[in-house]
């Protein structure tokens, strides 16, 4: 029929409820299983939450995330979405989600050694434009290394692509095709007629 505890509560068996439960403080369960930092709107499994709003901790290699779908349909699932939902601002350019591949160095400093992400490349309704990027540590500085732009052209070692796959970088050896069978390279014309130019390499 409801109630209110003041104080600290401990269960050390089954506890069973049938409604709903509003904790105005923090919650620990079995240690560091599951913790609720209610000062700072926090959760953390596996340890106190310190990064993040949802920090996970653990120290083996095995996998730590795991979502499943049983469903037996052809529908897409299981579906992992980041949502970036700025309803009244949403702009060229705006950075929409990231994944970082983080890191300590010899001197016990975080480094993000490698970055994918997502930006908004137009928000104009009717004419939507993605772009992705990887991006990479080198020496001191954050280097884009694969780009798929707004126009679906890739570029390589470059983000300033002007045709459907461009590579760029200052050594001698830009592009490489390695094969057991040997590297080959096709020009195809799919719609070549009579004097058609059917493939150009230009050296410039």
């Amino acid at each position: 029929n409801g109630g209110l505890a003041d104080g600290n509560a401990v269960v050390s068996g089954t506890l069973d409820v049938s409604n709903d439960v509003t904790l105005s403080a923090d919650v620990t369960i079995d240690t560091n299983t599951l913790i609720v930092d209610s000062s700072n709107n926090k959760v953390g499994i596996g340890g106190t939450p310190t990064a993040g709003t949802f920090h996970i901790f653990g120290t083996s290699t095995t996998d730590q995330v795991i979502i499943e779908n049983t469903n037996t349909g052809a529908g897409s699932a299981p579906d992992l979405v980041l949502f970036r939902k700025s309803t009244s601002s949403a702009a060229d350019n705006d950075v929409l989600g990231r994944i970082d591949f983080r890191g300590l160095n010899d001197a016990n400093e975080e480094i993000n050694y490698a970055t994918i992400f997502s930006t908004l490349a137009d928000a104009s309704d009717g004419t939507e434009n993605g772009k992705l990027t990887i991006q990479q540590r080198i020496g001191s500085s954050y280097v884009e290394s694969f780009t798929l732009n707004g126009d679906g052209n890739v570029g390589i070692g470059t983000s300033s692509i002007d045709v459907s796959t461009q590579a760029g970088g200052s050594g001698y050896r830009v592009l490489q095709i390695e094969n057991d069978e040997g590297g080959q390279i096709n020009l195809d014309h799919n719609d070549a007629g009579t004097g058609s130019t059917l493939g150009q390499i230009n050296f410039q």
